[in-house]
């Protein structure tokens, strides 16, 4: 016979009755029975189970843990060990890490600044006296022919370079020669023809010579004096739309695909030439009163004005009387230091090859007259070349190497039918003595 207790839902009921309700089913007949026992004649086994559905049961506990003798042994054998423990964590904590802050003289800040902000080295470019990271610094003179027609303006990445030198080619039209090293230019041109000049200008640095085609004397020294040229080469020269202009205005290369290219020739990284003596700017107080250096080198479309910032000490390029600017990088072109160098000028015909144009060459070795300047005042000058690799250098009128302001260069060669003017501030003040 299965027997079920009933309890009531008030347990408040069943402490007053005290009495409990059993309910019993006959699982034969399917009977139901009620009996009725008083509470305290419950069977200790009924009493044990409500005590375990209380979930009380003390007494095992107490007789594990002190119940005899070897129970004490055990809580021993458990506790120290679980103690000691604890101690040496704390311990380790306190030594390692709570008192790392205190460390003297290692501040765990100025340790993550020394591995995230390493010291950049700055070194002197030999180029133009200017310091930049010394990865960069000394990289290899680069020369590229940049034209200046009217129709290939504005040109792109003179802004970029270090030394930068404009000459007539051919008519009344000029062209520059720019010499880049530690400075990328993501756009250079429109990029032009060789000529002999230029050949003599850029062996002064042992550096590469980028073009596009040449006059035949040009080509022809490019192979003789053995120089490391950078020719149009596909994958390395692009063309660009300028709109309704002519194609030779239109070619464009930048220093990365040009060093590649060099690298690719195999040409060695180091450069082997001479470097002018630098000096530091003029306080502004000792300072000149330029305001303009004008050269004429043939019409108004190509003339250039050197426009004086006193403050800054530099002077602004004008051409044809309007900013000259980077196309590439919206800059106006300015130099630290400007060279007024005079050379003598033939023109020559190739009869042998009537299909060859005639173009002019400089008298540019030996020595001759040159103007220096800077700080706002204008020098007058020697300049000498012993040699096709050797360096122009200039001598003032004692005979003493000049030293530049550290800074971007513009040689301006000129023959002896362009002229040149200087303009000075007019002081307006007519008290002043």
């Amino acid at each position: 016979m299965k027997i079920d207790r009933l309890r009531t839902i008030d347990q408040t009921k069943l402490i007053n009755s005290k009495e409990g309700e059993k309910m019993s089913e006959n699982s034969n007949s399917g009977e139901k029975i009620a009996i009725h026992t008083p509470s305290a004649q419950l069977s200790s086994s009924a009493v044990s189970t409500e005590k375990s559905k209380a979930g009380k049961s003390p007494s095992k506990f107490k007789q594990f843990f002190w119940g005899d003798k070897k129970a004490k042994i055990r809580v021993v054998s458990i506790v120290l060990p679980a103690v000691l423990l604890i101690a040496l964590v704390a311990s380790v904590y306190v030594r390692y890490f709570k008192n790392e802050s205190n460390l003297p003289n290692e501040p765990k800040s100025n340790i993550l600044q020394t591995i995230t902000r390493p010291k950049v080295k700055k070194v002197a470019s030999p180029l133009s006296g200017i310091e930049y990271n010394e990865d960069i610094a000394t990289r290899h003179p680069l020369g590229v022919v940049v034209e200046n027609h009217s129709d290939a303006r504005p040109q792109s990445g003179l802004s970029r370079a270090e030394i930068v030198y404009e000459a007539i080619a051919e008519g009344g039209i000029t062209r520059f020669m720019a010499i880049f090293g530690p400075r990328e230019a993501q756009e250079i041109g429109p990029v032009r023809s060789a000529r002999t000049f230029f050949l003599d200008w850029i062996q002064e640095y042992d550096g590469y010579f980028a073009y596009a085609g040449g006059s035949k004397d040009g080509l022809a020294q490019i192979i003789s004096d053995n120089v490391k040229s950078l020719p149009h080469t596909q994958g390395y020269f692009e063309r660009k739309s300028r709109g309704n202009v002519a194609s030779e205005h239109t070619l464009f290369t930048s220093t990365k695909d040009l060093y590649n290219l060099a690298e690719k020739k195999g040409f060695g990284k180091t450069a082997n030439f001479t470097t002018l003596n630098f000096k530091d700017d003029a306080k502004l107080e000792d300072r000149g009163d330029q305001e303009k250096i004008t050269i004429n080198f043939s019409t108004n479309v190509y003339q250039v004005d050197w426009l004086y910032d006193k403050e800054q000490n530099i002077y602004k390029r004008v051409l044809a009387g309007a900013s000259h600017k980077d196309d590439k990088t919206g800059e106006q072109l300015t130099a630290k230091n400007i060279i007024i160098q005079k050379v003598d000028h033939r023109y020559i015909t190739f009869p042998e090859d009537p299909t060859a144009k005639g173009v002019w060459r400089f008298t540019d070795i030996g020595q001759g007259e040159a103007w220096v300047i800077y700080d706002g005042k204008m020098q007058k000058a020697t300049w000498k070349k012993s040699s096709v690799k050797d360096r122009t250098r200039l001598f003032d009128s004692s005979g003493d190497e000049i030293k530049f302001n550290r800074g971007v260069f513009w040689y301006e060669i000129i023959h002896p039918d362009i002229t040149f003017n200087e303009s000075k501030v007019v002081d307006t003040n007519p008290d002043k003595n």
